[in-house]
């Protein structure tokens, strides 16, 4: 088990992962940020004494792409996506 602040730094990070995610699909112009944000993330959150941590790049990924991928969803499952975009 984790300690509590361990808790925090592990949800805080997947929480900024997620929020950034977000600000993405409401405004593109924050994607040249993305890389930037991306070193900052794998270096104080996947990096665990200097060791990649490959369980945390996972979490993290994984939560980056559901957020990304989760407000499309109800415009791919329309008949005419493309209509429903437009």
């Amino acid at each position: 088990n984790l300690p509590p602040k361990m808790w925090a730094f592990d949800l805080y990070h997947l929480a900024g992962a997620s929020l950034y995610a977000l600000l993405l699909n409401l405004k593109h112009l924050y994607l040249p940020l993305a890389p930037v944000y991306f070193c900052y993330l794998f270096g104080k959150y996947c990096l665990v004494q200097g060791k990649f941590a490959p369980k945390k790049f996972i979490a993290l990924a994984v939560v980056t792409a559901t957020t990304l991928v989760l407000p499309w969803v109800p415009f791919l499952l329309q008949d005419n996506p493309k209509a429903q975009i437009l």
